[in-house]
């Protein structure tokens, strides 16, 4: 520790220790001086990144009632991605993500690993994104 300098609290996930630079994210502790953000507005940074992707994707199966879109949401809060997921009249689950293409392959491969019994199909759309997005949540 320097002289000088006090001995900082430790932090919590949800507080500010997280800094941004260009695309990389590096951890330190609360209270740095640098530009920090905490994960939820790094999240929503990447989330605008001209090399972001828009995918949309319809699941098919029994996908309803089965906490389909909490896990969808729970795997998604994870990573760097913003969209929703929401259940479709038909039977099916919608799913619109945006991030970074490997960011949105890791919550496509974590998906289907988590809910591989439950998922009989998968249609997939991708498009630029289009940074409507700040969060990952459940629609009704």
């Amino acid at each position: 520790m320097l002289a000088g300098r006090k001995q900082k609290p430790p932090c919590r996930r949800d507080e500010t220790v997280f800094s941004a630079f260009g695309s990389h994210l590096s951890a330190f502790p609360c209270g740095d001086p640098l530009e920090s953000v905490t994960w939820d507005k790094y999240t929503a940074i990447m989330a605008k990144s001209p090399k972001n992707e828009l995918r949309e994707l319809h699941y098919k199966g029994h996908v309803q009632g089965v906490f389909f879109r909490a896990t969808a949401r729970n795997i998604a809060s994870g990573l760097a991605v913003t969209g929703y997921v929401m259940n479709l009249p038909d039977g099916r689950v919608k799913l619109v993500a945006e991030g970074a293409p490997a960011e949105l392959d890791l919550l496509e491969r974590s998906i289907a690993q988590e809910k591989a019994d439950s998922i009989q199909d998968v249609q997939r759309d991708t498009r630029p994104a289009t940074g409507h997005y700040d969060t990952f949540e459940i629609r009704y």
